[in-house]
């Protein structure tokens, strides 16, 4: 199981050193990596510390399930349009704006595979 975190934390650090080279600014890559280490790593780190039949392959699934998702759902600093449109969703100025709490959900929802 410490194989899966540690190769999520690789992952998170590839993905904050690509934005750092090729993001428009600092806030831009401070905001994605905060919201991939809260929506991916987080509920992993959460189930193996406390319960104890969290499994590799829920844990695996879970973290593919999270890029999955927050692929999907959208970031609009990266211009990624949302392919999920949660509830509350609004065309604003022509971009498409979640004013849903996605990203809990998506923390909740990633605790669930690790089972």
């Amino acid at each position: 199981m410490q194989w899966v975190i540690k190769i999520s934390v690789v992952v998170a650090g590839l993905t904050g050193m690509g934005l750092a080279f090729f993001g428009n600014n600092m806030m831009t890559f401070r905001i994605v990596s905060t919201a991939l280490i809260y929506t991916v790593i987080l509920p992993q780190l959460i189930c193996v510390l406390l319960f104890r039949i969290s499994n590799i392959y829920g844990a695996v699934g879970g973290c593919v399930l999270g890029v999955l998702l927050r692929l999907l759902s959208g970031e609009p600093l990266l211009y990624l349009p949302p392919a999920i449109h949660f509830p509350d969703c609004r065309l604003i100025d022509g971009v498409y704006v979640q004013h849903f709490p996605a990203e809990r959900w998506r923390c909740r929802c990633l605790c669930a595979p690790s089972f």
